[in-house]
């Protein structure tokens, strides 16, 4: 019976000791859930009462939308105007450089809520409540970095962008971040036949681009953009740290089309050249029988410009916006964003520095030779006709400009450049107005 007895007892034991356990495991949920409930409320605590994540999130939005368009808009208040050397480590000299060149740029925009220290800008309104914003500082001490498909990793990334990062003042764990295109820059070359090279040569070569999407570069590459690349990718290459907003005449040839590569374009070509600069004698006909153009950009009368007098005489600040040659540089100093485009957009068609090209079509005829390295009486400044240089050096020996001898100006010939890209978006016909 004993044994009987201790048999029976046994499970009551197990039964005693499951109940301890399934108690301790109970308390101890029970104990989490309150803990993790209690850091619930601690973390409501931290927000005010009138705390809405859409509302926060709209006001993230309006504050990008509002830096984005500081972006695009540069310097349209005229701050440097009054202040010219507020930002002059960032951007160079501003006294003879038009406000052109703050848009999209991005050193202009940490100038503007950094050194100008714009900071109320960030500031938006949602629901009846203000929302203050700041900008975060990057490892480059900027409040921008520089995306590029080149070095930066994502199938989303634009072929070339900047990144800012905003974070809440009122609830400052929540930050957002912005990637902004170069839209100032591009210049859409509209859909129509166009010839290659200057009027009056024997074989006339015509071509059009009625199936595709060419954006052609308004200014030639500055030195600020430049440094901007060597900063962003480490390279060390040549630029005038005294003359960022300067055309960069310093590269080579092989480096000009590596600079376009950081952009996710490439290098512009002889013959789109010659159709960004052409005035089209037909601008409703995209295919006309026969392209016909002149020597100028801006007048179908070239009979009647200064270029074709060769007149010193008629050299004036008027005429050196058509045609920066040398005789202007007397007048006044050349600036590269300057407002004086062709029939559609493209800036300095002639004169200006050299600037180099690719050609397909003559790959040695690989330079705009219409300079201010010439005088307003050489044959030079013509659209369509092109010198050659080597790619590598800029002294005199490195360039062929046959029995016409440019002017050195500094010692050296600077070459300048700019780029171009093709888009595979098929555009509507508004849009290429814009």
């Amino acid at each position: 019976m004993t044994e009987r007895k201790d048999i029976q007892q046994m499970p009551e034991k197990n039964s005693r000791a499951l109940s301890m356990i399934l108690f301790v495991v109970i308390g101890a949920v029970v104990i989490c859930a309150g803990y993790i409930y209690w850091l619930y409320l601690e973390n409501q605590k931290a927000l005010p009462v009138h705390f809405n994540e859409k509302y926060v999130s709209d006001a993230f939005i309006e504050a990008g939308q509002k830096i984005h368009q500081r972006y695009v808009d540069g310097d349209k208040e005229g701050f440097l105007a009054k202040d010219p050397k507020a930002c002059q480590e960032l951007l160079g000299d501003m006294q003879s450089t038009s406000s052109s060149y703050t848009r999209c740029n991005p050193d202009f925009l940490d100038c503007y809520y950094r050194q100008l220290k714009n900071v109320n800008d960030l500031d938006v309104e949602v629901n009846n409540k203000k929302y203050g914003f700041k900008l975060s500082i990057f490892k480059n001490q900027k409040i921008y970095q520089t995306i590029s498909r080149n070095f930066s990793a994502g199938s989303f990334l634009p072929s070339y962008g900047i990144e800012v990062e905003l974070q809440s003042i009122e609830h400052n764990q929540f930050s957002m971040r912005f990637v902004f295109e170069d839209a100032c820059h591009d210049i859409f070359l509209p859909r129509r036949k166009f010839a290659y090279a200057e009027e009056g040569k024997q074989e006339i070569l015509e071509w059009d681009n009625l199936d595709s999407n060419l954006f052609v570069d308004r200014f030639v590459v500055s030195n600020r953009d430049i440094r901007e690349w060597s900063l962003a990718t480490g390279k060390e290459v040549s630029f005038d740290k005294e003359k960022l907003s300067a055309p960069s005449t310093n590269l080579t040839f092989k480096e000009m089309k590596e600079f376009c590569a950081y952009k996710g374009k490439s290098i512009l070509k002889a013959h789109v050249l010659d159709a960004a600069s052409f005035l089209p004698s037909d601008r409703s006909e995209p295919e006309p029988l026969k392209v016909k153009r002149g020597p100028y950009y801006w007048t179908k009368d070239s009979k009647q410009t200064f270029l074709a007098k060769k007149d010193k005489k008629l050299v004036n600040k008027e005429n050196c916006l058509y045609a920066f040659v040398k005789d202007c540089l007397a007048i006044s100093s050349y600036d590269a964003f300057y407002l004086n485009p062709s029939w559609m957009g493209f800036n300095g068609a002639l004169g200006g520095p050299f600037e180099a090209v690719e050609n397909d079509v003559e790959p040695l005829k690989n330079l705009k030779a219409s300079s201010y390295y010439f005088d307003v009486s050489s044959s030079w400044h013509v659209i369509g006709k092109r010198a050659s240089w080597n790619g590598e050096g800029h002294d005199l020996k490195d360039f062929d400009f046959g029995k016409e001898s440019p002017a050195l100006i500094e010692g050296v010939l600077g070459v300048a450049f700019r780029c171009m890209k093709t888009s595979p978006f098929i555009l509507k016909e508004s849009d290429e107005e814009l």
